[in-house]
Formats: C-alpha cells, structure tokens, sequence
C-alpha cells in the first residue's frame, strides 16, 4: 500500500501528447513559481529560518521600540547616536531559533560619534509573550556607528513573529564607558523574572501582522 495524490491519467506519462506533456510542465512551473514571494527570504537547509535581506528596508515597531528605549537617557553618546539612528535602515535581519541580528546601514560619515568610540549597549531586556526568561538587547557600536542589534534568549526558542509585552533596564550590566543615565523612574528588572512592579508603568502589547510566510 502506498499514497498516491496523481490519477492514472496523470501519471499516465507515456501516452500525453507533446502539447499535454508542455501543458503540465507549464503548470508545474505556473505553481513553483507562483510561491516565490512566500518563501523568497527562507533557507530550507542551515541555521537561518529568515534569509538575510539585500534591499535596506525599516525596523518593525517591536525592534523601533527596543532601540528607542536602548537609546533612551542623558549622555553625550546617546544624543548623537539618537540623531544618528533617527531613520535608520536595516540591511540585513538574520533570525536564529535563539534570538536576532539586525545589521543597519552605515549612515554618512558627519554623524559618526565624537571620538570614533566603540562600545556596547546592554543594559536592556525585553518581556517576550511565551518566553518566561525573556530576551536580553545589545547595541554595538563600532568607530562611531551604531552597527548591530542583538536579541537574545536564555536558553528558550524565539518564536518566528515575537510580541513584545515590556522592556526594562538592568542596571548591573550597565557600562560607565561612555557614562550614561537612564531615565529616571523606567522601569527596571529587579531579578525575579519579569514580574509585575508596585507602581511600574507596563507597556502594552506590541502586535505586528503576522509575515506572509509560515515558519518552516
């Protein structure tokens, strides 16, 4: 016994005429190729579930939102990279089942920070529907430029299309090089996984429509 989802006469190759036979070949590729926008930015085999994008196109409002707020506070470097990074274009998103990179166009030399400086922003992580961990955010910059955003989970799988329910500061893993100062009052994580705060002002849920093609 075996599964069989052709008729006889589909399979029935022999006996088609020269104008059946191009008449199937043409509706086979009609059919491949009609999918072409559905699956054009996914690999079927390796780590990536999302292909890497070569036109620059906008952040999504989740990742909007997680650079506002890693970019949020009072310091010289977070002004120039909030100029820097006010219309920014993504060039690349890679998306792994642990987390995502977003790899941002290089902006025009004038807007490079003072100095040329690179360091990295990590104090940030994200309440993510589903995800009782949650998933920690880096900015890098690199000779002056905001290069990459990171996002990454603990030891849990991102889903595809994330919901993003509230972002917090970590205060331990602020670095004093460039000083910064984050907002006073923002909400912070007080490590006891991402639990509701006496008077923390919540964010509510951040929902995209869901992308055009299913995870593979």
């Amino acid at each position: 016994m075996k599964d069989e989802f052709l008729s006889n006469e589909d399979l029935d190759l022999a006996n088609l005429s020269e104008a059946e036979l191009h008449a199937y070949w043409d509706l086979r590729l009609r059919q491949a190729q009609a999918s072409n926008e559905l699956d054009a930015h996914l690999y079927s085999h390796g780590v990536f579930v999302e292909e890497p994008r070569t036109e620059p196109f906008p952040p999504r409002l989740s990742e909007r939102l997680a650079l506002d707020f890693l970019l949020a506070g009072r310091g010289a470097a977070l002004g120039a990279l909030r100029e820097q990074m006010s219309a920014v274009r993504v060039r690349r998103r890679s998306l792994t089942t642990a987390g995502f990179y977003l790899d941002f166009e290089v902006p025009a030399a004038d807007r490079a920070l003072a100095g040329r400086p690179s360091f990295r922003l990590a104090d940030v992580a994200a309440e993510i529907r589903g995800l009782q961990h949650g998933m920690g955010l880096i900015l890098l910059v690199e000779d002056g430029f905001a290069v990459q955003l990171e996002g990454f989970t603990y030891d849990e799988e991102l889903p595809f299309y994330w919901e993003l329910t509230r972002l917090v500061y970590i205060d331990a893993f602020r670095s004093t090089d460039p000083p910064i100062e984050r907002p006073a009052g923002a909400p912070r994580y007080l490590g006891k996984a991402f639990t509701n705060v006496p008077g923390e002002a919540g964010m509510s849920v951040v929902r995209e429509p869901p992308p055009p093609y299913p995870r593979p």
